[in-house]
């Protein structure tokens, strides 16, 4: 399998394209792809944990990313490469395992894997993503590593999907002695979301009544953005295959 990618040049061009922003440094003066390539763009990142991913796609992907690092940020090349990509990406149906979950094409069974070394003991889920564990507290300044949830993911008690706090270490201690476990049993849990994993946010809720696309969508964005785009996609009318 191929190292992973870092996720960060998408991330940060799918937020500057959806919210219409340009460096303050620099105007872009060319001619931009429709909005609405930009939004199919980032549905077209959301492939899950397992789902079937096209390697050729993934090349086109790696590809893209690379001819954009060539250049500096923001500049007119960095944009001309980027609008390139998702061109390409819209206009032959092109997906791509969901990289803000640390998700990767694998080259050989094409499915969409971890992508994250160090990702959680026992789990075939990434940290940070979905079901991955996490704990409440901040990261310290010393540097210590502390799992936290991607962006529209909140870190929830297992059992009763209330928000985990710093008692529920505790809670759960309590709960898997009177389970009669065993400390490596509690601490296995721990490690592996069974006390806490990262969910949904509360504002996800109405996806259970949306259609599939909405839910990929929603997993993608939030707030603001997230409006800017449902209403781009809903009220235009703009069908999606």
């Amino acid at each position: 399998m191929q190292s992973f990618l870092p996720a960060a040049a998408i991330i940060l061009a799918f937020a500057t394209l959806a919210n219409g922003a340009s460096s303050s440094n620099t105007e872009v003066s060319f001619a931009r792809l429709p909005t609405t390539y930009y939004l199919q763009f980032i549905l077209a990142n959301s492939l899950e944990m397992g789902e079937t991913c096209s390697w050729s796609d993934e090349s086109v992907r790696q590809s893209g990313l690379r001819q954009m690092r060539k250049f500096p940020r923001k500049s007119m090349p960095y944009w001309q490469a980027f609008d390139a990509l998702v061109s390409s990406t819209v206009q032959k149906g092109r997906t791509y395992c969901n990289a803000t979950e640390m998700l990767v094409c694998d080259k050989e069974m094409e499915k969409c894997v971890c992508g994250e070394h160090a990702s959680q003991t026992g789990s075939k889920v990434c940290r940070w993503s979905r079901g991955a564990a996490c704990i409440d507290r901040e990261a310290s300044t010393d540097g210590s590593f502390v799992p936290k949830c991607a962006q529209g993911l909140g870190c929830t008690y297992t059992k009763d999907g209330t928000p985990c706090t710093s008692t529920s270490p505790y809670q759960y201690l309590l709960e898997s002695l009177q389970n009669n476990a065993t400390y490596a049993e509690y601490n296995e849990g721990a490690l592996t979301g069974k006390m806490c994993q990262c969910t949904k946010d509360d504002n996800a809720k109405a996806d259970d009544t949306s259609n599939n696309w909405n839910r990929r969508f929603k997993r993608s964005l939030n707030g603001d953005v997230y409006a800017q785009a449902e209403a781009a996609l809903l009220s235009g009318g703009m069908e999606l295959h």
